[in-house]
């Protein structure tokens, strides 16, 4: 009777985590297709007054909005029309290639905007090379423009793509990871969008299906819109696309 019971258990167990890992497969192939499809939003002008850069990871991209506009460069042009956005980002970004996009960006900017660093912790990028390599590109984008935020992600191990126990591993890097973020950021004079919350005061994981995209990883328009209010919190009155 026990060996019966035994096997019933490790059978309904099996198809439990079963269920879970085809799902979580199946986002992942969500969560490339909607890379596909997605490009940076960007805005040149032929004599801006002002000049905003964007590098970055798929967040920086927008993938997950319906459109362009909806990710958080669209947003910026929303509310600073008279502001040139140059966005030069890839979906799949570590910290790494990021810092080559500063390199390939022409001239000098009134903000930077830095969106990365959350591939780092999905990919296992140990936490001394990624923090050395943010270290060295917050140091190169303060000399091309008086204001530099950074901006991660919350708690990755709350998206809803992730199954036990890789939501677990993926909470634990997240606080490690962003913490030290922070106090580099902290070091280097760039400004730091605080995202990371408990679940219970996370807003994003409050409504599932407002917020994140399909693939249960990135966001929808409605979820970036809420990282770009914290930026634009971040800033305050410093914000140079205001003067």
């Amino acid at each position: 009777m026990v060996k019966y019971l035994v096997v019933i258990i490790v059978a309904v167990t099996l198809i439990f985590f079963g269920v879970r890992y085809v799902k979580f497969f199946n986002s992942v192939k969500t969560g490339k297709q909607l890379a596909a499809t997605s490009t940076p939003f960007a805005f040149t002008l032929p004599n801006p007054q002002k000049r905003l850069l964007i590098i970055g990871d798929s967040t920086a991209v927008g993938v997950g909005s319906s459109d362009p506009s909806g990710s958080i460069a669209g947003k910026f042009h929303r509310d600073f029309l008279g502001v040139e956005i140059i966005n030069i980002s890839r979906s799949g970004a570590q910290l790494a290639e990021i810092a080559t996009m500063l390199d390939r960006a022409e001239g000098n900017f009134d903000l930077i905007l830095i969106q990365g660093g959350a591939n780092d912790i999905i990919y296992f990028t140990p936490l001394s090379k990624s923090a050395d390599q943010l270290d060295m590109l917050f140091k190169e984008a303060k000399g091309r423009a008086p204001e530099v935020v950074s901006i991660t992600s919350g708690d990755v191990g709350l998206a809803p793509m992730f199954p036990w126990p890789l939501n677990w591993v993926y909470s634990y890097r997240s606080k490690i990871f962003l913490d030290r973020f922070k106090k580099i950021a902290a070091d280097d004079g760039v400004r730091f969008v605080e995202l990371y919350q408990p679940r219970a005061d996370d807003l994003l994981s409050q409504d599932i299906a407002r917020f994140y995209a399909p693939d249960g990883l990135h966001l929808t328009g409605d979820g970036y819109e809420v990282w770009y209010q914290k930026i634009l919190e971040t800033l305050g009155r410093d914000n140079p696309l205001r003067r």
